[in-house]
C-alpha cells in the first residue's frame, strides 16, 4: 500500500467498469486485482480502508478514470448476477464432459464474483463506520448504493432456487433419524423427541441428482458469502445500511436460505 498499491487496485478496477467490452488482459487482471485487495485487506486494516476510499472520493470528484470505480464494482455485480442466473437455466447435459466442463466454468466465474464480495467485506471489516456509510451514499446528488446492490444480487440469486424443495415424508424415517442424532434426547428429553417428529424437515437429498448437488453446493457458497458481505455492512452496529437491509426487504428474502439450510 505505501508504495502505490492502493491507487493501483483503484485505477485497474475503475478502467475495467465496461464489462462487456474488457480486453483480454482487462479479464485477466480484474481477478488478480481483487485477490491482492483481499490480501491488503485482510483483517480489517482500517488505515488502508480508509486510504483507499480516499483515493475513490477523491477521483470520483475529477476526471480521472477512477471516478468510475464504484460504477464498475455495480456494473460487476450485475454482470456477475446475470451469469449466475443463466447458468441456472441451462438444461443439464447427458454428455458427462460437457456437463463437467459447464460445472467448472460455473465455479470459476462464482469464484470471482465471491472475490468481489469478499473485496467488499474486507473493506468494511473492523466495523469501519464510515467505510460502511460510504458504500451507501457518497453524496446528495449523486450516489452509487452498493450496499442495495448486495441486496439485489442476493435477491437474483434466490429466484435461481428450486421453487419447491423435496422432503422425507415417511414419519418412521425422520423418528430413526432423531434417535440415531440423539440430539433431542440429550438436550430436551424423550418427549420433546417424539413430539418434534411431527415438525422436522428433513431435506431428500437422495432425491436429487449428482449435478443438482454440485449446483446447490456452488451455489450456497456464493450465498454463504453474500451474507457475509450484508453481515459486514451493517455490523457495529451501521444504522444507515440496516435500513436499507429492512427497505429492500432482506431479512424476508435470506429466510428462503434458512429453509434450506436448517432443513
Amino acid at each position: 500500500a505505501e508504495v502505490g498499491g492502493a491507487d493501483v487496485i483503484v485505477h485497474l478496477l475503475s478502467a475495467a467498469k465496461d464489462v462487456g467490452s474488457r480486453t483480454p488482459y482487462q479479464k485477466a487482471i480484474v481477478p488478480k486485482t481483487l485477490e491482492l485487495a483481499n490480501e491488503l485487506l485482510a483483517f480489517g486494516d482500517d488505515e488502508l480502508q480508509n486510504m483507499l476510499i480516499d483515493l475513490i472520493e477523491a477521483k470520483r470528484q475529477g476526471l480521472e478514470v477512477s471516478k468510475d470505480f464504484l460504477y464498475a464494482v455495480k456494473t460487476q455485480l450485475r454482470a456477475f448476477a446475470e451469469v449466475a442466473k443463466s447458468s441456472f437455466e441451462k438444461q443439464a447435459s447427458k454428455d458427462a464432459k460437457q456437463e463437467e466442463k459447464r460445472l467448472a466454468l460455473m465455479e470459476a466465474s462464482f469464484a470471482r464474483c465471491i472475490n468481489l464480495l469478499s473485496f467488499l467485506q474486507m473493506m468494511c471489516e473492523g466495523h469501519n463506520d464510515r467505510v460502511q456509510k460510504y458504500m451507501h451514499l457518497q453524496s446528495a446528488t449523486k450516489n452509487i448504493d452498493l450496499v442495495g446492490e448486495v441486496v439485489a444480487f442476493l435477491r437474483d440469486m434466490l429466484d435461481a432456487m428450486p421453487l419447491s424443495i423435496a422432503y422425507v415424508r415417511d414419519a418412521s424415517a425422520l423418528s430413526a433419524f432423531l434417535v440415531r442424532s440423539n440430539v433431542h434426547t440429550r438436550v430436551f428429553g424423550k418427549e420433546a423427541r417424539e413430539r418434534d417428529v411431527n415438525g422436522l424437515k428433513l431435506i431428500a437429498w437422495y432425491a436429487y441428482s449428482p449435478t443438482d448437488l454440485k449446483q446447490f453446493a456452488l451455489q450456497f457458497t456464493l450465498l454463504s458469502q453474500t451474507m457475509e458481505t450484508l453481515a459486514e455492512f451493517v455490523q457495529g452496529p451501521c444504522d444507515e445500511n440496516q435500513m436499507v437491509l429492512a427497505d429492500q426487504h432482506a431479512c424476508e428474502s435470506i429466510m428462503t436460505v434458512l429453509e434450506w439450510l436448517l432443513a
